[in-house]
């Protein structure tokens, strides 16, 4: 079931200062969001860099309070990132985003216990657009490293862990007993009628009267109105114009679909509202573009974009040219070429492949115009170790 959601901080009426006055402004900033990154890398003792080589992580995504997303990776240095670090790993983590981001960051080791060793903590940094990168040119000492081998580099797999924490953004809010009309507040209202009218939809949804249609998917019957799944469809519309049974019956039966995903898309169908979008994207992706619900679709494609990662980069790539989502496709297609090597090492992937062999040629062609030369890499910025 749905709920209602809560006023954001745009839509507070800021708090009253601790003495009587004709106007006020509170500064707030929200909360930090927390991520952690594990990145496993086996065969270490075999690593080939020498000083001043290095190697990348895969790209990962962390949104922000205000579920904007930011992308970043790590780098690191098995041998050191310049002269000063031989004997040392250096590690860095990369703003990979087109935007300024500030952040605190903490990188350990995972020992053979999953217990974090070497802990080295960030202040606050501004990370420039990218690739901006921050963090400790002399991590950890190698010979400490092969001192310790078993402890910290289990079956030769080195595990280094980075928690990220997206610093909050700040607004002012203020507040006055004799408030103008000015546009910011005209803004506000259409966002509080525009919220409303989603309230009342949803009620509307969730309450048989007046219904004059039924959508019937497994064991659930759901209570629906014709116009508006006229209006928001076009596929829906064409049933209930047509000489269709559906137009007599006023039912509707869908077999090729869960009612958990048929529930999502008619509650967005009332309300544009995707509560389950981050679990079900894949899913609903299907059921938009069954219905033709193409402002739905953009925003499963969108959340499957931002999720991509090795472990489901090639079922992204077959969902997106099964369902002609050229932006989903496009992008797992480049995720797969630049890390192949490592792609090919998670489970089944040839066997979906296979499945589907105009996508297994293009997967090939597309690896047969990568552009072998690599290009150098700019340089990024350091931050001293402490």
């Amino acid at each position: 079931m749905y709920s209602s959601g809560q006023n954001n901080d745009d839509e507070e009426t800021p708090i009253r200062p601790p003495i009587d006055s004709e106007s006020w402004c509170r500064t707030k900033t929200s909360e930090d969001v927390k991520h952690t990154f594990a990145w496993t890398i086996e065969r270490f003792s075999e690593r080939p860099e020498t000083n001043g080589s290095f190697l990348w992580s895969s790209k990962f995504t962390i949104r922000d309070n205000d579920d904007q997303a930011t992308q970043w990776k790590l780098k690191l240095y098995p041998k050191g990132d310049t002269s000063e670090a031989v004997g040392y790993l250096s590690v860095y983590l990369s703003n990979q985003t087109e935007t300024p981001v500030k952040a605190r960051y903490e990188f350990t080791v995972l020992d053979s216990s999953k217990n974090r060793q070497n802990k080295v903590k960030s202040q606050f940094t501004e990370f420039k657009s990218k690739p901006d990168s921050w963090g400790f040119r002399k991590f950890l000492n190698a010979d400490y490293l092969k001192t310790k081998a078993a402890l910290l580099v289990p079956d030769d797999s080195l595990t280094i862990i980075c928690d990220v924490s997206i610093v909050g953004h700040e607004k002012v809010l203020s507040g006055s007993k004799f408030p103008e009309e000015t546009s910011k507040g005209v803004s506000k209202n259409k966002q509080r009628c525009h919220k409303q009218l989603s309230q009342d939809l949803e009620c509307g949804f969730r309450d048989s009267s007046f219904s004059d249609c039924k959508i019937v998917c497994e064991s659930k019957t759901f209570d629906c109105h014709k116009f508006m799944l006229s209006w928001r469809s076009p596929v829906f519309r064409a049933m209930f114009q047509n000489d269709m049974e559906e137009a007599t019956s006023g039912k509707v039966e869908i077999k090729n679909l869960s009612s958990d995903v048929v529930e999502d898309l008619l509650f967005f169908i009332y309300t544009g509202n995707t509560p389950n979008l981050a679990k079900g994207a894949d899913k609903l992706l299907a059921a938009a573009d069954m219905y033709q619900l193409d402002h739905l679709k953009s925003m499963c494609e969108e959340k499957l974009i931002n999720t991509t990662s090795i472990d489901n980069t090639v079922a992204h790539l077959v969902l997106g040219d099964m369902y002609q989502a050229n932006l989903l496709k496009k992008s797992a297609l480049s995720f797969v070429v630049k890390n192949m090597s490592t792609v090919i090492r998670t489970k089944d992937w040839k066997e979906e492949l296979i499945r589907h062999p105009q996508l297994m040629a293009e997967v090939m062609e597309a690896m047969a115009r990568k552009d072998t030369s690599s290009t150098k890499e700019p340089s990024a910025k350091r931050a001293k170790q402490s």
